[in-house]
């Protein structure tokens, strides 16, 4: 007995150095916050003066070059980042090959990664997002950031960054003559994808968080002259991801979601950032549609519309209204 127990020991001590110590001891990326996301573009300086008016900034951000190490030699690109109070926006156009031009090439403008920090060293986080299948494309594991592409199962590169994130930010929905989207908090990253409930699992399994639950949700709100299916159904689930939140939305029927994920070609791709406007939703519609955008989703008298600035932003809005 006592020798099956001395080689029963020995067998799961194999077992358990089979995995590297690293893996087994990284903290869950559940708490991290979500800082930034990356955003790419075909002319940066163009789309910085497009930033500065739609977010009401101050000024346009300056536009900087910034060398990537690849994990083969390096690559750049010019960035301009939009602070806002809770996430940054770091808009990228691609000087060379690389993550971002390599998106550019095959779905135009854009989110193309998603960015969290922690003050934990990275190279354990990275060991369990490549053990998810994740393929590190830029930084390094031993270094302060890492890109791991996660396309197969979240539509979308992480990006880790050793760092503090930012205080959570009020996300109270702004009142008064105006809506200044550059002082309001992002109030969530939303994710168009084919099968809500394989995607939720796979954030749950990267994240280290219990699977939230999806919902179905009628009826779909859909704007005059928008070609969709007035039938179409949602299946939705959403979670609070440390000082924003996380959605992720299904199409059943053709919709601007279906129509999103289509033409990325993937089971989930992210789609718009999500903003609230209180009782200035239809009249920050309306400017928005003055300024070129393309009203994709939601109804007048509604409580939520998505403005696609893809052209020229790379992003698609989700404006919030008050909740009646």
């Amino acid at each position: 007995m006592i020798r099956h127990l001395i080689t029963l020991c020995a067998a799961i001590a194999v077992v358990c150095s089979a995995t590297p110590l690293s893996a087994q001891t990284a903290p869950p990326l559940g708490n991290a916050p979500l800082t930034r996301i990356g955003v790419v573009v075909r002319d940066v300086a163009k789309a910085a003066q497009v930033y500065a008016d739609i977010f009401q900034l101050a000024a346009a951000p300056a536009v900087t070059t910034v060398t990537i190490p690849l994990a083969k030699g390096n690559t750049k690109v010019k960035r301009a980042v939009v602070v806002l109070p809770n996430v940054r926006l770091e808009v990228d156009q691609p000087d060379g090959k690389g993550p971002a031009a390599d998106y550019l090439k095959k779905f135009g403008q854009g989110i193309y990664r998603v960015g969290f920090s922690t003050t934990d060293p990275i190279g354990p986080k990275v060991a369990q997002l490549q053990e998810r299948g994740g393929t590190l494309t830029a930084g390094s594991t031993t270094g302060s950031f890492a890109w791991v592409d996660l396309s197969v199962t979240l539509g979308t590169t992480i990006d880790l960054q050793q760092e503090a994130g930012p205080a959570p930010a009020s996300a109270t929905p702004p009142v008064g003559d105006r809506v200044v989207l550059g002082t309001t908090p992002l109030s969530h990253l939303g994710w168009a994808v084919t099968n809500a409930d394989y995607v939720a699992k796979s954030f749950a399994d990267v994240l280290g968080i219990t699977m939230p639950t999806v919902r179905d949700y009628k009826p779909v709100e859909i704007p005059p002259n928008y070609p969709a299916d007035a039938n179409a159904t949602l299946r939705l689930t959403s979670w609070k991801q440390e000082n924003t939140g996380i959605e992720l939305i299904q199409s059943l029927g053709q919709t601007n979601w279906t129509d999103f994920v289509g033409k990325h070609g993937k089971n989930s791709a992210p789609q718009h950032l999500a903003f609230p406007v209180g009782d200035r939703l239809r009249e920050t519609v309306e400017l928005f549609q003055k300024k070129g955008a393309s009203w994709t989703n939601g109804k007048v008298g509604g409580t939520y519309e998505y403005l696609d600035f893809t052209e020229t932003l790379g992003i698609i809005f989700e404006l919030n209204g008050a909740w009646k």
